[in-house]
């Protein structure tokens, strides 16, 4: 008999304690009908062993060991062996409150024809905790038959100026690790992660789910804890950040045009609504690579590099209509900035007020 709930856990190079931390949150849950598969994305460290040695004493763990491909294909190989009727994606280092899974089977049986279900996270930031915000409503079930449903989680997902919160870092619209999927709608409709794709794969994978979905909905539970950190990803100096966000774009274009036909055909008129709101998401995009390549730290350039960069970058059409594109009087006062140091080409200006105000915990492009 299948478990109910297949939990994924993708992991490479994780700090020791964090991991056995994330692993014995979920063997401790309240709700044992569960299956853990722990996929080690070819770590170079003891991650792999430490996966194994849980192994040998939980037959609820499955342990898949392959060659480093990149978080994407970690989640996909767990996708492909599980064998609950629900998946539930962890990152190694966050956690579950230990009666996530009783609280999410009991949604499943009041919610059993939704496609997803999402529920609500903390953020933990050294000492600090807080609980994320969202601006989906909880308790109420969103169906892709209603064009105020749709238009509303399409935009939701996008991450649009209209639903942005005060800081990115709390609209929990497109994460993936604070919403259980059914396995038979990933599996008949192919919804996967995105191979290629570095940085908000988990934004792909769920705007492809928002193309597919009848109906979801989100509990008012506290289950999930994010360990927010300055070295992720977004963070991180990458060589090829550049490459990898106008990839993202060109890939969001396409999903934008998706959504935007599938509204026009519910309205009977013609709709960019999706299209128009991408241009926001690439201007913050733009900005990123500028702030997090070619200004940081780790940057090799040289400082008239940097600024050469930063402009060649800029000129690329996509980005270029999305700067022109945006509305002064949407921006908060110091994304004005933001945009203006851009348009003015002092992108060394842009860097350091982009640091001061991540310190600040406003990173968002929009008002309310």
């Amino acid at each position: 008999m299948n478990p109910q709930i297949s939990i994924v856990v993708p992991v490479y190079k994780v700090e020791e304690n964090f991991l056995r931390n994330c692993i014995e949150k979920i063997l401790e849950q309240t709700y044992s009908d569960i299956e853990l598969i722990l996929v080690d994305d070819g770590s170079p460290d003891k991650c792999g062993e430490i996966c194994d040695e849980y192994a040998v004493s939980d037959k609820r763990i499955k342990v898949i060991h392959q060659i480093n491909s990149g978080v994407s294909s970690a989640r996909n190989t767990g996708i492909k062996n599980a064998c609950g009727n629900w998946i539930l994606f962890v990152d190694a280092d966050d956690w579950l409150e230990n009666e996530a899974c009783e609280v999410l089977a009991l949604a499943v049986q009041k919610y059993k024809d939704c496609d997803i279900i999402q529920f609500r996270a903390y953020q933990n930031y050294a000492a600090n905790e807080k609980k994320l915000d969202t601006s989906i409503k909880s308790d109420y079930v969103y169906s892709s038959e209603s064009i105020d449903d749709l238009l509303f989680v399409y935009r939701n997902g996008m991450q649009t100026p209209q639903f942005r919160k005060q800081s990115i870092a709390v609209a929990t619209s497109y994460f993936v690790w604070d919403k259980m999927y059914k396995r038979s709608f990933l599996r008949e409709n192919e919804i996967e992660f995105p191979p290629g794709i570095k940085i908000s794969e988990d934004k792909l994978f769920y705007l492809n789910c928002l193309l597919k979905f009848k109906t979801m909905v989100l509990i008012n539970d506290f289950l999930y804890h994010y360990r927010a950190n300055e070295l992720s990803a977004t963070h991180k100096y990458a060589e090829d950040l550049d490459d990898n966000r106008i990839r993202l774009l060109k890939v969001l274009c396409n999903v934008a045009a998706l959504m935007d036909h599938k509204i026009e055909d519910m309205q009977e008129k013609h709709s960019d609504i999706i299209e128009r709101d991408l241009m926001d998401f690439a201007v913050v995009a733009a900005s990123g690579v500028i702030v997090n390549k070619y200004y940081h730290r780790a940057s090799p350039l040289k400082p008239m590099e940097k600024w050469k960069e930063s402009d060649k970058y800029l000129k690329n059409t996509f980005i270029d209509k999305a700067i022109h594109s945006i509305k002064f009087r949407d921006l908060t006062s110091k994304n004005k900035l933001r945009v203006g140091f851009m348009k003015l080409k002092l992108y060394r200006l842009l860097a350091v007020s982009s640091r001061l105000n991540r310190r600040g915990g406003g990173r968002t492009l929009s008002k309310k």
